[in-house]
């Protein structure tokens, strides 16, 4: 069966109104990360480098983006956004352009930053400093559409999603080589077919925050990755539902077990005994087996 945009935009909403209703209350690892991420961008904080490389730091330990594969990459992405300007709002300005659908015209997504073992230059670092810039205008009360996440689950997932609910296809060979304006350009094509003409939030959350938070989901439980959706007990009961308990393999092969158990059971079976979602891992879960 195939999806619709209003069925993307009906699982969308129930998750954007899900994290919405359990706010900090909710601690499954996800949200507490996500929490933990936050309060390094609360009003208040001393803007300068040593702030920004805290917050590089928290945001690529927890989002295990690897960017300390490369030596002298954390300090000199933060000197790269400290450049914008001295001001926070002169990097809020920034990331909003091109948001926006702005250039990158400080080369701050595609420059190389640090240096390998052997001293050749390292990667860039698009996932981490779009997850920077995510957290960043996520304060911003005004600003409607946020920043969007740039991730292997939303490379992987965006371009079925546009596939299966409009007519346009991405042709992009390696994904891997977008340019953040290519990203976003592509990206805005879901997220127009979505939300229209609209400057308005959902649920109160960013356009780009509620687009991410599905996709991001989506991608977990298509893959059956789902160890941070909920909490230890939960996961447990989760496992012991699929009757994978004990199982012993390797994690990228648990994962194919989980997804594929998943796809042979209700999801009132898959989550029997879990209470933490009343409805949205449902809908989440019913409306993968779509895709």
């Amino acid at each position: 069966m195939a999806i619709t945009i209003r069925n993307v935009y009906d699982t969308m909403s129930d998750i954007a109104l899900h994290i919405q209703n359990q706010g900090t209350s909710f601690c499954c690892p996800y949200i507490q990360q996500r929490e933990i991420i936050k309060s390094t961008f609360a009003n208040g904080v001393p803007y300068s480098e040593s702030c920004i490389i805290r917050r590089l730091i928290v945001i690529d330990s927890l989002y295990s983006t690897n960017a300390n594969f490369n030596y002298f990459s954390i300090e000199e992405m933060a000197a790269a956004i400290y450049s914008i300007g001295p001001n926070e709002q002169d990097a809020i300005d920034y990331f909003e352009r091109i948001a926006n659908g702005g250039k990158d015209t400080l080369a701050i997504f595609c420059t190389s930053y640090g240096i390998r073992k052997n001293t050749l230059p390292g990667n860039s670092a698009m996932s981490l400093l779009s997850k920077y810039a995510y957290y960043l205008l996520l304060n911003c009360t005004k600003n409607p559409l946020g920043f969007p996440i740039y991730d292997s689950m939303a490379k992987e997932i965006y371009p079925i999603i546009i596939k299966q609910t409009t007519d346009r296809i991405i042709h992009k060979t390696d994904i891997n080589k977008y340019s953040i304006e290519e990203y976003i350009k592509d990206l805005n094509i879901l997220r127009d077919a979505l939300f229209g003409n609209k400057t308005t939030r959902l649920h109160g959350m960013q356009q780009f925050d509620a687009l991410d938070a599905y996709l991001w989901r989506v991608g977990k439980v298509k893959s059956g990755n789902f160890s941070l959706l909920f909490t230890k007990s939960e996961y447990i009961t989760f496992i012991n539902n699929l009757q994978l308990t004990g199982l012993n393999l390797k994690s990228n092969l648990f994962d194919k077990e989980v997804a594929k158990q998943c796809n042979s059971m209700t999801s009132v079976a898959i989550l029997k005994g879990i209470y933490t979602y009343p409805s949205a891992m449902h809908t989440l879960i019913d409306h993968c087996k779509q895709i």
